[in-house]
C-alpha cells in the first residue's frame, strides 16, 4: 500500500530558487516537488507516494543528489504523516 508523505528538503548551499534548479530537480524525478525559497534558504516541498516514510525520504534525497542539489536537512510536520 502506498501512502503520501509531505516533507520539505532544505537544499545545501542554496539561498534562492532558480529556473535551472527547478528544471534539474524535476528532470531527476522529483515531479512531486515544488521548489521555492524563503529567508535565504532554497527548498523542495514534496508530496511523495511511497510504501514507507523511509522509502519516500531516501528516494527524494537520492534524486536531489543526482540533480546536483543535495539536501542539508529534511523537515516534516507530525500532522503530515498518514494515519
Amino acid at each position: 500500500m502506498m501512502n503520501k508523505y509531505n516533507f520539505r528538503a532544505n537544499l545545501r548551499g542554496q539561498s534562492e530558487e532558480s529556473d535551472e534548479m527547478s528544471e534539474a530537480i524535476f528532470a531527476a524525478g522529483c515531479d512531486d516537488a515544488t521548489v521555492g525559497s524563503r529567508n535565504g534558504v532554497a527548498f523542495a516541498l514534496f508530496a511523495r507516494q511511497a510504501a514507507s516514510l523511509e522509502q519516500a525520504v531516501r528516494s527524494a534525497l537520492s534524486q536531489l543528489q543526482a540533480a546536483g542539489y543535495p539536501a542539508k536537512e529534511i523537515i516534516m510536520e507530525a500532522d503530515s504523516l498518514p494515519l
